[in-house]
């Protein structure tokens, strides 16, 4: 077993490089650029306070998981960074040329040859027993140089015994109606996913949205009649069928 190297700050380095090199940040934590321009930091944070927090032992177990495994279709685990000796997060890879699929403006075909390559690393997920659960396209980074496409945000997946930490509005949904975290939620988020990216029923659609237009007897015309039940057990997660529909798309 590799050992997952570690990388220690003091409260006052830390503090000054969130404030001075700060990349982004999300609802738990902080993202920064490192000194290598390869890597970034994630150091997680109290959202009431702001503070740096100790990651949960939830997230740890999963991040030095997904460092031995080396999964495919991801952004890597490469470091554990500590303050004061209290872990507060992770180094991980970082390519400048990944660009947010939300923020690609691609035509129908590469949305569909997009859609249907993470379908298979959601597929290759669920065989490493791996969740991916809150499907979205601003985290789903595609190189612009190259095409890969890579998931993010790897903390928050259900991996084997270790849950999904933080859940959206629209998992949050399914998880609440169908009772569980399983092997047909990737396929229930990655339709919604993909028919927000192809733009239904109009070009900027929350997931809820769609499922109205489903509720009120709507449905895409430009997949095939195999999708159609797809569709329809969507309207109640606890009748999903489990089916990615984007396998039914009409070119």
């Amino acid at each position: 077993m590799k050992l997952m190297p570690n990388i220690n700050f003091s409260q006052q380095e830390l503090t000054e490089r969130v404030f001075t090199e700060m990349y982004s940040h999300g609802g738990e934590a902080y993202i920064c650029l490192s000194d290598n321009p390869n890597t970034l930091f994630k150091i997680f944070f109290n959202p009431q306070t702001g503070e740096i927090v100790e990651m949960s032992d939830n997230k740890f177990k999963k991040i030095t998981a997904l460092y031995q495994k080396n999964i495919a279709g991801s952004v890597k685990p490469l470091s554990t960074i500590s303050m004061d000796g209290r872990l507060v997060g992770y180094e991980m890879s970082y390519d400048q040329n990944d660009m947010p699929l939300n923020c690609l403006g691609m035509d129908r075909k590469d949305s569909i040859d997009i859609l249907k390559r993470t379908k298979e690393i959601l597929q290759n997920f669920d065989a490493k027993d791996i969740t991916y659960g809150d499907v979205k396209d601003n985290k789903i980074l595609v190189n612009i140089k190259t095409s890969e496409i890579k998931f993010c945000d790897m903390d928050n997946i259900r991996l084997g015994q270790y849950p999904i930490d933080l859940m959206g509005v629209d998992l949050r949904k399914y998880y609440e109606k169908r009772g569980t975290i399983d092997g047909a939620t990737d396929a229930y988020m990655h339709n919604l996913m993909s028919l927000k990216q192809l733009k239904f029923p109009s070009n900027y659609t929350f997931y809820s949205g769609i499922i109205l237009m489903f509720e009120q007897g709507r449905f895409p015309s430009k997949f095939k009649l195999a999708a159609q039940p797809i569709f329809e057990s969507m309207i109640n997660p606890e009748e999903f069928t489990g089916e990615y529909a984007i396998q039914h798309i009409k070119r």
